[in-house]
C-alpha cells in the first residue's frame, strides 16, 4: 500500500502535518510567502510614514486644492488668467480652464451641507456676488475675486467651494 499523499487526510479527518488545510490553498509554503510579502509591505509603509513625519517643518506644504492654489497665487500678486491657471495646474484656455469675467472675478460654486439659510447667504454675499441659488442641490453660483476664493469655504455650513471650469464640448459631426 502506498503512503497517503500530502493532501490526503489521516485517521480522525485532520490533514497531515505539512499538508494544505484545504485542497488547492497552496499549503504552508504559499502561506509563508504571503506573510513575508505582508511584512515587507508594512515595512515600506512604515518607512514612508517616517519620512513624511520627519520632513523639514520650515518648508510649508503646498496648498492641496485648486481653490487654495488659486487663492494663494492671487494673494501673491497673480492677476491674469494665465498666471492663475499656471499656479493651479490648469490650462490657460479651452476645456478645464478658469472662467474669469472681464472684471477679473472668478465663477465658483459653493456647496452647503443643507440648503443655505438667509444668514448663510448674507455671509456669502459679503465675500462674493451671489448669482444663483440652486433649488435641486444645496449649492450657490457666485462670482468672487480670486484672492477671496478661500474665504468661501469658511462660511458656516459650506462643504466645498470650487472654481467653475470651462466645459469640454464636442462637435457632434
Amino acid at each position: 500500500m502506498n503512503p497517503p499523499s500530502a493532501n490526503e487526510q489521516v485517521a480522525g479527518g485532520l490533514p497531515r502535518a505539512g499538508a494544505a488545510a484545504y485542497p488547492g490553498d497552496g499549503g504552508p509554503m504559499r502561506r509563508t510567502l504571503l506573510v513575508i510579502a505582508g511584512a515587507a509591505a508594512a515595512a515600506i509603509v512604515g518607512v514612508g510614514v517616517t519620512m513624511a513625519l520627519s520632513a523639514d517643518p520650515a518648508v510649508p506644504p503646498s496648498p492641496g486644492t485648486v481653490a487654495a492654489r488659486i487663492a494663494a497665487a492671487a494673494q501673491a500678486g497673480a492677476t491674469t488668467g494665465e498666471e492663475l491657471a499656471a499656479a493651479a495646474g490648469l490650462p490657460a484656455e479651452g476645456p478645464g480652464s478658469l472662467r474669469l469675467a472681464p472684471d477679473g472675478t472668478l465663477a465658483a460654486t459653493v456647496t452647503f451641507a443643507a440648503p443655505p439659510t438667509g444668514a448663510q447667504l448674507e455671509e456669502l454675499a459679503a465675500i462674493a456676488r451671489v448669482e444663483r441659488v440652486f433649488d435641486v442641490a444645496p449649492s450657490v453660483a457666485v462670482r468672487v475675486e480670486p484672492a477671496r476664493l478661500g474665504e468661501l469655504a469658511a462660511v458656516d455650513g459650506v462643504v466645498s467651494a470650487d472654481p467653475d471650469l470651462a466645459p469640454a464640448v464636442r462637435d457632434p459631426d
